[in-house]
């Protein structure tokens, strides 16, 4: 497994190696990504999360707690799908957490860490498949290049997209990426590109000494996960019965994009 000096995104303060951003600068350049949005933690910290059904959000674990280590209450955590320069085209507030078993939190990282550094929060109220599409979730092809979506520290304003940088190496389900990586960028989704869209197949956990970011290969834990938050095993707070998935159809909730302030 991974062994390099890895700091915390909380901790650090510089980008990852220099690549191209492209800020998301209106609706037209971010239509296929509003299903990737801000989070807003208990009215402080942000990280990045993204849609995998309609009322679930995939992120890092690191970012639902706190500097103390305590962990915090999903309704105090917001995600504002494709917030743009104040607007969101959807509001949802966090309904149940699950945290990745394996999960503890740390300010120093091991490649363990990493690579159980997931995190899914069920939404309040499922957003439209008209409004922002959840993606699919799978394996990296290798040789295939990466595209990143993400918030973070000077840029929260609106999302950047990093397309064509690299994976470097897979460390035995901990991957290394050459991609641009701040404080905020925590939990943003990883894509490959394929004939039927993106798919993401890692979550950003952290940024190594030489500037590396670094994620895990979520093909690894997904379908546990998932199945975990359905039966209401290590969901909190806790279900009696489990959470029932939630299945959309194409009629908006929204009557278009909403005035709000993180």
């Amino acid at each position: 497994m991974l062994r390099v000096l890895i700091i915390a995104f909380t901790l650090c303060g510089f980008n990852a190696h220099a690549q191209v951003l492209d800020r998301l600068d209106d609706w037209s350049e971010a239509r296929g990504w509003e299903g990737v949005g801000l989070l807003n933690i208990n009215g402080g910290a942000t990280c990045t999360g993204a849609l995998i059904r309609p009322d679930v959000v995939l992120t890092a674990a690191h970012c639902l707690y706190n500097r103390s280590g305590r962990r915090e209450e999903p309704a105090t955590i917001q995600f504002f799908a494709a917030w743009r320069d104040g607007q969101a085209i959807a509001k949802r507030t966090g309904k149940h957490a699950l945290i990745h078993p394996d999960y503890t939190p740390t300010q120093t990282p091991s490649g363990a860490d990493i690579y159980s550094d997931l995190a899914l929060l069920q939404i309040d109220f499922p957003v439209s498949t008209d409004t922002a599409r959840a993606f699919e979730t799978g394996e990296w092809d290798e040789g295939k290049t990466v595209n990143v979506v993400s918030y973070g520290a000077g840029r929260n304003d609106a999302a950047s997209i990093e397309e064509g940088c690299t994976l470097i190496k897979d460390y035995g389900g901990v991957f290394a990426f050459d991609c641009s990586i701040v404080p905020g960028s925590s939990g943003s989704p990883v894509f490959v590109m394929d004939r039927s869209g993106p798919r993401i197949i890692s979550v950003i956990s952290a940024l190594g000494g030489d500037r590396t970011a670094y994620g895990m290969d979520i093909s690894h834990h997904i379908k546990a996960l998932l199945a975990d938050l359905d039966s209401g095993r290590g969901v909190y707070p806790a279900t009696v019965s489990g959470i029932k998935r939630v299945t959309v159809g194409n009629r908006s909730q929204n009557g278009g994009a909403l005035f709000l302030k993180p």
